[in-house]
């Protein structure tokens, strides 16, 4: 047999012009380049480094092969905006090899070492993982901790709570021979007074079947409703539940009563949350929701409860339906001081992704015959763990991935799920009864938010490799890979196929309980949902990984201008393309153009995804360039991109952060979106920080620390490095240019002409742009101190209550 040999892609070196016929990745250096100490180049064509910039965010198309397309940004006249510094638009990057996991202080890529901090998609997490953030957030911190503390000459309350998550050396049995012990006993007294009254408990229950179960569906329900109706079955008064443990089968009911704590509270949270009150007797309920101690205590005993099981010695579904409920619920309500997640919650999901492993869901139910021999297998038993699995594995991945997480064990778990697909739905039909066939729908879409998720994740893994380089070219063929994913799987313009088609649910409700084939939820807004989610994890994502790689060719840009300058162009225009869609959406959201397929119903699910892309759409423009020519486009663009985020946060503050919902994130979406474009205040706002430095006192600084990560010797660093001119050399008229372009194309031009988006601009004499008239009155919240500087960074905000004032931002998380 002839053996052949492969071709090779001939290069050239652009520092010694040497000719290199080098197959290898990482491309070892030209002897002459050696001999005279420069940087070895390699010139290649990657034409797929070309910006790839959208026409328009909500208009993605697909092409009838199996490959995926993206409009390109050529059809808009970018082309000739990008390619007029050069005759050629090919051959103009060189393909360096790049090191991301060995990049100091990495600005939005979040790397496996933070892992233990704070709910990876909270506000204080978002702020502490990003240096620029940290910094001025401490700062602000300190000057408003000390000021206040000189007025009121009092120190802060403190919100922590004393509660252990989930572990007591107690044991309790399942059989129990005379009554429970007096404490538990005491427990569930306590829990019958804070329970709502039997009808507005089915009320609430119905709502979170049919709004809720059909995304979250990790609740065996037939063993549910059963426990639950033996629970409840005796109760002298028909219109108050009255708990009834027995002796038997007591960790089951136990874990019934937690689970229907947790349910009770995640609908009622996402009706307020959501404005969606189908019921007038609920509505009158939420009415007085702050009022009950049902809203203040329901998850502390409810995990108190669940603390009692020592769940990973003896654990069944039940108890991890638990751990995801709970997380859903801080999805629903973060800024709750009793929920224990706190700087746990990166070892809340370890422990889900090992209850897993613990219970066998990653392998399919066939494999287990000795199933079927269990007493409380019923007719979709089978089912039942493949969708546990699948909700577990997608619901941790989808907090975990904007943060740049990435894991060997779950890409390959993916990809055998994936090689195995179609069997897997064949194993879903012969195993589905009549009553629960509407399911199959629900299934395809986490098959396909598990391709999404498996392009991600590799994505992520190859940023983070450790000491290892990667080609440029193969990060940049992974982002375009995912970018295809979403055009292909989460259209954004399949959202407006209106569908009359109505899926049964598997129990009815009434007076009785609930019983199959009677009521019905529509597939196409569940579908509608989950690609506007999709899209907005999936660009964040990519936001992520581009801005990172901005500000790693910022740094070598710096030294070598003529080598990589090209390189941080690129990736500014293409991070600025995903911003301003991800603003797009979000604005567009808001203004209710999606009311018609999105029901008001799921905002509590999208609510906190838009924080979080509000929260990290804040980045290019902190520099002002240094060219003159450059000065009064720059401005333009500065005012119009300042508008959006203003308005758009305005958007944000009335529709969703709701008074329940806690102030904390309006108000500081309000400080570190729309304000960060202002050097000169950020400046201003740090360096009263320093010169207070030799008087604030040492709890100050300690609490700093602990709350933002913040130094005050680091301090004058960041502030440097926010004012540094340095690495703008590669702003110039024409990258502003392309920028103004960018931002046209996607069409926020109607913001200035919408009369309605007037009410929050400020008057043409008035330059003092303050933020409390944007704040809802319902929030009942009062300035803390006076001075323009103060308002100006108005966020540590607090509520007047009837038995004081208690601060609620600044506590030590």
């Amino acid at each position: 047999m002839v053996q052949t040999k492969r071709s090779r892609i001939p290069t050239v070196c652009r520092a010694c012009r040497k000719r290199k016929s080098k197959c290898d990745r990482l491309r070892p250096q030209c002897s002459r380049c050696v001999e005279s100490k420069t940087d070895c180049i390699y010139e290649q064509d990657i034409s797929f480094l070309e910006p790839n910039i959208i026409d328009d965010p909500l208009s993605v198309s697909s092409s009838d092969s199996n490959t995926y397309s993206v409009k390109n940004f050529e059809k808009k006249g970018l082309s000739s905006s990008f390619s007029s510094s050069s005759p050629s638009s090919k051959n103009i990057f060189a393909d360096p090899t790049v090191n991301l996991r060995n990049f100091p202080e990495p600005t939005m890529m979040i790397l496996e070492n933070t892992k233990y901090l704070d709910n990876p998609l909270s506000v204080v997490a978002i702020c502490q993982k990003d240096a620029y953030l940290r910094t001025i957030s401490g700062s602000i911190f300190c000057i408003s901790h000390f000021q206040y503390e000189i007025r009121n000459d009092a120190q802060f309350l403190s919100l922590w709570t004393p509660y252990t998550l989930f572990w007591n050396d107690y044991k309790l049995l399942d059989t129990i021979e005379d009554k429970p012990p007096l404490f538990l006993q005491n427990i569930l007294h306590d829990i019958e007074h804070i329970l709502p009254d039997s009808k507005i408990t089915k009320l609430l229950l119905y709502h979170f079947y049919q709004n809720i179960y059909p995304i979250h569906p990790y609740l065996d329900i037939p063993s549910f409703d059963y426990n639950f109706n033996v629970l409840f079955k005796d109760s002298v008064d028909p219109t108050r539940h009255q708990i009834v443990l027995g002796t038997k089968n007591i960790r089951k009911k136990i874990v019934t009563v937690a689970l229907l704590l947790l349910i009770l509270k995640i609908a009622s949270t996402s009706i307020v949350v959501g404005d969606a009150i189908e019921h007038i007797e609920l509505k009158d309920y939420i009415e007085r929701f702050k009022d009950l101690s049902f809203s203040r205590k329901t998850v502390i005993y409810a995990q108190k409860l669940y603390s009692l099981l020592n769940v990973m010695e003896s654990s069944d579904e039940d108890g991890l339906a638990f751990l995801l409920y709970l997380n859903v619920y801080e999805t629903y309500y973060p800024e709750d001081e009793n929920l224990c997640l706190l700087q746990k919650q990166q070892l809340v999901y370890s422990a889900i992704h090992d209850v897993t492993k613990f219970l066998g869901l990653h392998r399919d139910p066939s494999v287990y015959p000795q199933l079927d021999d269990l007493v409380y297998s019923g007719p979709n038993y089978r089912n039942y763990r493949r969708k546990l699995w699948l909700g577990s594995i997608s619901w941790r991945l989808s907090r975990l991935l904007t943060d740049g997480y990435s894991s060997a064990t779950d890409v390959e778990e993916l990809d055998v799920f994936l090689n195995e697909e179609s069997q897997f739905l064949r194993n879903i039909e012969e195993d589905s009864v009549k009553e629960l066939a509407y399911e199959t729908p629900l299934y395809i879409i986490f098959i396909k938010k598990f391709h999404l998720y498996s392009m991600l994740l590799k994505l992520n893994r190859v940023c983070n490799k450790p000491g290892e380089g990667i080609l440029l070219s193969e990060i940049c063929k992974l982002m375009e890979r995912c970018e295809n994913v979403l055009a292909n799987d989460f259209p954004l313009c399949a959202m407006s196929k209106v569908s009359d088609q109505l899926y049964p649910l598997s129990f009815e409700f009434n007076d009785n309980g609930f019983n199959s084939n009677s009521n019905q939820f529509n597939l196409a807004e569940i579908q509608a949902t989950e690609i506007f989610n999709n899209n907005l994890l999936g660009r964040l994502c990519l936001l992520n990984i581009s801005f990172l790689l901005m500000v790693y060719f910022e740094e070598l840009t710096i030294k070598k201008p003529h080598e990589y300058g090209k390189l941080h162009e690129k990736f500014i225009l293409e991070t600025f393309r995903l911003e301003i869609e991800l603003l797009s959406l979000i604005t567009k959201y808001l203004e209710d153009q999606y009311s018609g397929f999105i029901p008001e119903k799921q905002a509590y699910l999208i609510k906190k995804n838009c924080f979080n892309v509000l929260l990290k759409c804040w980045m290019i423009l902190k520099n002002a360039p240094k060219q003159e020519q450059t000065i009064l486009l720059t401005q333009q663009l500065l005012q119009k991109l300042s508008l959006l985020l203003k308005y758009t946060v305005h958007l944000s503050s009335e529709k969703l952060a709701k008074k329940y919902f806690c102030s904390y994130e309006a108000t500081c979406v309000f400080s570190y979106i729309s304000h960060l474009l202002d050097i000169g205040k950020i400046k201003e706002s740090m360096e009263r920080c320093l010169n207070l430095k030799d008087f604030l006192p040492v709890h100050i600084k300690r609490n700093a620390n602990l709350k933002w990560r913040f130094d005050l010797n680091d301090a004058s660093k960041i502030k440097d490095r926010l004012v540094d001119m340095n690495c703008l050399g590669t702003i110039d008229a024409n990258l502003v240019g392309k920028l103004i372009a960018i931002f046209e194309n996607v069409g926020f031009s109607f913001i200035l002409a919408n009369e309605k988006r007037d009410e929050f601009i400020n008057d043409k004499d008035n330059n003092t742009y303050t933020m409390s008239k944007f704040l809802n009155e319902d929030y009942n919240v009062s300035q803390l101190w006076e001075g323009d500087l103060d308002e100006y960074f108005d966020f540590w905000d607090y509520e007047a209550k009837d038995t004081g004032e208690e601060i609620h931002n600044i506590h030590i998380r």
